[in-house]
């Protein structure tokens, strides 16, 4: 997920527009694996004040966008269906993906945790839910990136 969300920044429409020194602290902030999901985007928010007016509104529209996609791709996460089987852990790959308080890196880490605590036949169901979210991910960035 690390590597989709460098991906994500680096792919704003307004990127290639910031100066060697906006680009740096924006990537600087986009790559601190320290940072939970709610301190990234506050220190984007920090950052994006600290442009120039006209690309604070472009940073504005992008996130903007960016939110309300995240925000339905949340909803359609939320009404997953799993297989009777699969539900408990399910519902656990789900809260993971609700926490924003914790670091991407914490969270890959606790999905593959759920993940290898399934037996194979589970683990199989809970990679295409995986390989669903990072597909749907991506088309998020594209389009983003395409704007």
């Amino acid at each position: 997920m690390k590597s989709y969300m460098k991906l994500t920044f680096i792919m704003a429409p307004f990127y290639p527009k910031l100066d060697d020194k906006s680009r740096n602290q924006f990537l600087s902030i986009a790559q601190n694996t320290s940072l939970t999901q709610d301190q990234l985007g506050e220190e984007l928010v920090k950052w994006g004040k600290k442009l120039p007016q006209d690309l604070q509104k472009e940073v504005v529209k992008v996130g903007i966008k960016l939110l309300i996609s995240l925000i339905q791709l949340q909803s359609q996460i939320n009404h997953y269906k799993f297989s009777k089987e699969a539900q408990t852990y399910g519902n656990r790959l789900k809260a993971i993906s609700n926490n924003t308080n914790i670091t991407i890196i914490e969270s890959e880490k606790r999905i593959s945790d759920v993940i290898n605590s399934a037996s194979p036949k589970i683990q199989q169901e809970l990679a295409k839910f995986e390989f669903w979210m990072e597909r749907e991910f991506d088309n998020i960035v594209l389009n983003i990136g395409n704007n």
